[in-house]
Order: C-alpha cells, then structure tokens, then sequence
C-alpha cells in the first residue's frame, strides 16, 4: 500500500482549505455581490449614499473610490484587511473639464485590459492622455457563465489587496533614482456631452490622468526629452535589426530595484514604454519608461490570500512587507527581459547599483513621496508604507545579490540579424567567457559588441541566440567541469566550431545546437519555446 508523502499531503490539505475557504466566502458574502459590473460611483451618484458627498466647490467633489470591499472583522481574518478602508474613504479631488485641460482634451479611444477601463485623449499640442479607472471590474476577465456569480464576487473582493492611489507615490522616487516615469493626477469626470460616445461608460467615473508615454515627447524632461517613445516590442525589432541598437541596462536595473522595494510584481513587458536616444556614432539606446503603477503597495492578508500567493501556487503575486521573503517571485513577470537586457551585468555591478538606489532613497525622499497620497488617505496607511519602504530599502543590496544569482542560472545572449561573431571560452573550471564582435565584411573579427565571464557556480547554462546573417560560433576550452551551452544560430550560411570539452560530462562537450530556429521578434511567445526545445 503506497503511502502519501509530505509534499502530497501538503497539496490535499492546500486543496481542502481552498474550498473550505471559498465556502466560508459565499456565506460570508454582503450586499457587493449585487452592484458587480457596474461603475459604482455613477449609480451611487443617483442613490446619493455615502459614496459621493455633494456640495463642495463646483469645481471638486468628494468622493470615494469603491463601495465594494467593506468586511467585518471576521471577514478580514479569512480574506485579509488590506486597503479596504482607504477605498471606501471620500477625498476631496478636482473634476476634470476636458474643455480647459491641457489648453481642451478631445476623446478619441476607448482602451483598457479586461479590468481597467480608460479613455485616451488627445490635446492641443497633439500629446496623448489616458485616463484610467481607479476601480476595477474584475467581471471582463472572466467567462459569461461565471459573470454575476459568487465567483465573480469573490475574485472581485481581491481588488482590495491594492493600494486605490499607490501609483501617486511613484513618480518622486523614480526620480530620486534617476528613472523615466509618468506622473499621475487623480481626476472625478464629470458626465458631460464633450465625452460624446464615451459618457455612458466613462461619465462620473473617478481615475486617473497621465501623459501617454509614446512617440515624441521631447517637451518632457521625465522622459528624458526624448523624440521617440516606442513599445517593448518594437523595441525587440530594433535590437535584432541592428547590432549597434542597444538597452540602457544600467537604468533599467534601476528600475528593477525600484520595482521590488515598491513591491511592483506585474512588470509584463506592455508595462514598459523605451525612450529611445541616438549613440555617438551608430545606433541607439533605449531608456526604460516604467508605467502603471496598479500593483505597486499590494498587500496579500487573510488565510485565502496567504493561501493562492505561495510559491506552489501564484508566486509572483508578492506580499509588500517589511521584507521581501521571495526576490525571484517578486521579479518572474519580467524574468525574460531581465534575463536580456540585463545579462552584462556582474555580480559587483549589482552591488554598487544597489548601493546607490540606497543612498538616493533617502528618509526624506520615502516620507516626501508617500506624502503625495491624498491627505485623508495618508491618515490611513501613510506612516506604515513609509516605515515598510524604510525597511525594504535598507535591505536592497542583500535583494540584488539574490536576483544576481536568479538571473545568472540561465542569462541569454542575443545576436541580431547581422553579421557576428560569438567567441565561448572555458577559461577554467571556474569560468567561461562570452564575448560578441561585429563580423566584417572579410569574416574577421570587428568591434566587441559584448562581454561577459561567467561562473560555473553561478550559471548552469548560457543560451545564445544568433538570429539573421552568416554569423561564426567559435567555443574552446578543455576543462574538468563548465557551463552548459545553448546555441540557437538561427537562419543564414553559418560556421560552428566546437573544440571545446567538459572531461566530467558523459558527451564530453555540453553544447546544444538548433540551426532551424530563426524568429524576427525576440519576446516571451518566441524565446521560451526556443529555450524549450533544448
């Protein structure tokens, strides 16, 4: 008779607890149920309860941004405290006359994922706004039979995990650390006929306003003037087109560092804008422009939420605490990225980057930032998120040690669709060497694109990606131990030359060729099947 091990048991427990606990939520349930699919403060607006306070200057209101998450404390045990009172709590915010604003704004799309609404505008001087719902309608993303049920309460109840005007304390440490950002405005829209076929969705709904970072936007020094804003994607395009384009990857660590001590996990590459800037000489480089902030704050309370966020279940939906307990959950919506544009950088590199975003984080900054929550709502959660970015600050360098060692377990090299030369040296048993050169037009070697030694404790497999053109793969060495490589040389005449070998490894030389993988586009829907297919 097989007996259950641990880890099995683990997993029918976790499994019983869920429904128990999902039980415990249809019981529990309040009056939330019936308002779902609905922008609440339009129908309460009607109802005049104690969402909207009316009778304040025409040109502000009072107003809170939900109704939806109020829980006793018995509910809080179970489904967490959260922000719950910080969204059902009215401030004070100006109305937006889209007649006036930024010299007249004109609607011109309707936008949003399946939870946010928004609204993109465009003004006078031809610049592009979005405004965002601060409230979500978790009702988009889930099927029509389970649209209206518990289910749907139930999923909607988790919108309270995130901080409703976290996003207004970002923009003054990013630029503390020196890093592209927008800079939001809570706005209340009044209904009005200037919104035209958009004042039934988006009429007397509280958001937010803010630049569209895109294209040219060479009037704003948060964008670091730049005259071209363009997508991660296209930005992919550009790398693999020319060898001379390039990613500002001391920056974007930065950017990271800033992302975990905001305890930012959803850092997908659509939430990344790339101002782009020319290089002295031949091509460009391109800057990182974090945007929406909705994750930032996010707190995973009570028994259910404690529950779906452990590393065998939802890893990446981290907990902002004092500390963070898991560096690589915290950071995998970005893991391919990181792993792109940040593979030139040393494990020294990280410490003194670190170090730095430390001293520029200064209590001054942390308290100056947080300080720019409306003041109803600082009286709530103010002094406790500062005390926690205090906390996670001083900890920053021990975090970039860790994701230093993440991202060197399998860091990627990329080629493009021109012409090189990849040179993979296995200098010792200690370390193998990558270094990336133009190829000329004789098949010499040209400029040094890029360098790396790697540690073999450190790094269990280096993949390299050659993309376009006749490019040359040269490894060599003769070592008692090394690194795994992996080769993708993609399409075009190319040469490969192994003399290299690992004396312990039963193949002897660890290295893992595909000529018939050529992709135009490098992101996550073509790297991982290539990495895949090893």
């Amino acid at each position: 008779m097989k007996t259950i091990n641990g880890l099995h048991l683990t997993i029918i427990c976790g499994f019983c607890a869920f429904g128990c606990l999902l039980l415990l939520n249809v019981v529990a349930q309040e009056t939330v149920h019936a308002s779902l699919g609905k922008y609440h403060v339009r129908d309460t607006l009607q109802q005049r309860d104690t969402l909207v306070r009316i009778g304040l200057e025409s040109d502000s209101i009072e107003v809170a941004a939900s109704n939806l998450y109020h829980r006793s404390k018995f509910g809080h045990l179970f489904f967490g405290k959260h922000y719950r009172e910080e969204w059902q709590t009215p401030i004070k915010v100006a109305c937006l006359d889209i007649t006036t604003a930024m010299g007249g704004l004109t609607p011109v799309k309707q936008g949003g994922g399946m939870q946010t609404k928004s609204l993109r505008f465009v003004g006078k001087d031809s610049i592009e706004y979005t405004f965002r719902s601060i409230d979500k309608d978790i009702g988009g993303a889930l099927s029509t039979w389970l649209q209206g049920t518990y289910v749907e309460s139930f999923l909607q109840d988790g919108i309270s995990s995130a901080h409703p005007y976290g996003f207004l304390i970002v923009p003054r440490l990013a630029e503390a650390v020196g890093v592209y950002h927008t800079h939001p405005v809570v706005y209340f829209l009044p209904s009005t006929e200037y919104l035209g076929e958009f004042q039934e969705t988006f009429g007397e709904m509280l958001g937010m306003l803010e630049i569209r970072p895109d294209e040219d936007l060479s009037a704003y020094p948060r964008f670091g003037r730049s005259k071209n804003v363009v997508s991660t994607e296209t930005l992919f395009e550009h790398l693999i087109e020319d060898h001379d384009n390039e990613v500002d990857r001391w920056m974007y660590a930065r950017a990271r560092l800033l992302d975990m001590v905001i305890g930012d996990w959803d850092r997908h590459q659509d939430q990344w804008r790339w101002a782009e800037f020319e290089k002295k000489g031949k091509g460009s480089i391109f800057r990182p422009v974090p945007r929406d902030r909705d994750q930032a704050f996010v707190q995973f309370e009570g028994m259910l939420p404690w529950l779906t966020t452990r590393k065998w279940a939802m890893r990446k939906m981290n907990h902002f605490g004092y500390k963070i307990s898991d560096v690589e959950g915290l950071t995998m919506q970005a893991k391919i990225m990181d792993n792109i544009f940040l593979n030139e950088l040393t494990l020294e590199d990280w410490k003194i980057i670190a170090d730095s975003v430390q001293q520029e984080l200064s209590d001054g900054v942390l308290e100056e930032a947080v300080r720019a929550l409306p003041k109803e709502i600082f009286n709530i959660s103010g002094e406790e998120i500062i005390a926690k970015l205090k906390s996670r600050r001083e900890g920053l360098i021990e975090y970039a040690v860790e994701y230093y060692q993440c991202l060197a377990k399998e860091p990627m090299v990329l080629g493009s669709d021109e012409r090189e030369w990849f040179l993979i040296e296995r200098l010792d048993d200690t370390q193998t060497s990558v270094k990336v050169f133009k190829m000329e037009g004789d098949g010499k070697k040209g400029k040094k694109l890029y360098e790396r030694i790697f540690p073999t404790n450190d790094t269990k497999e280096i993949h390299v990606y050659g993309f376009g053109g006749d490019d040359c793969f040269e490894v060599k060495g003769n070592v008692s131990k090394g690194i795994n490589l992996f080769v993708s040389a993609g399409e075009g005449e190319d040469t490969f030359d192994n003399e290299s070998t690992i004396r312990k490894k039963k193949n002897k030389a660890m290295v893992y060729v595909d000529n018939e993988s050529h992709v135009s586009v490098v992101d996550e829907k073509t790297i991982i099947p290539l990495i895949e297919k090893k």
